[in-house]
């Protein structure tokens, strides 16, 4: 109804997929979706996206075939090469492999940034770059860090 008291036309061409399989879906939706993307980092719904199509369990090492068949899904729904995958979304793989009580915390740590709970947060979303501080910590110690910032005992900036 707004569209046409603007002068717009009160039909809006569609295209239907019928048929698809879910990582082609995923597919035309990340195509759709990169126009708006411009060269930015990439974000946490597609961090969620790669952790939704990780293979086996989260709490167990991946196998090097199951990695190897986990950056090729990725790289056929991102429509990249698998080598950019392993090389430009390495951040984003680590983060969404992470065991599942490590993962949990993540995605608090995602929430309490939606609702700018977190102690000196900046405007503007929150991005995988935040938090490759702790690709450089044990699993404990990443646990502990991020307990504290959903604590509001530290900053993001103090992790890093």
């Amino acid at each position: 109804m707004a569209l046409s008291q603007l002068g717009y036309s009160d039909h809006v061409p569609i295209v239907l997929y019928a048929g698809l399989g879910n990582d082609q879906a995923l597919y035309l939706g990340y195509e759709h979706n990169r126009v708006h993307l411009n060269n930015r980092s990439m974000t946490y719904e597609e961090v969620l996206l790669f952790r939704r199509k990780l293979p086996g369990n989260p709490d167990e090492r991946l196998s090097q075939s199951q990695r190897m068949k986990w950056r090729k899904t990725m790289a056929q729904i991102l429509g990249i090469d698998v080598k950019q995958v392993r090389n430009k979304y390495r951040h984003h793989t680590w983060l969404a492999s992470q065991p599942n009580n490590i993962w949990s915390l993540i995605k608090e740590t995602m929430k309490a940034w939606e609702k700018n709970e977190l102690k000196g947060q900046r405007p503007g979303p929150l991005k995988p770059f935040h938090l490759i501080c702790l690709e450089k910590m044990q699993k404990n110690e990443i646990e502990h860090c991020l307990q504290r910032l959903l604590n509001k005992q530290v900053s993001l900036q103090k992790i890093k």
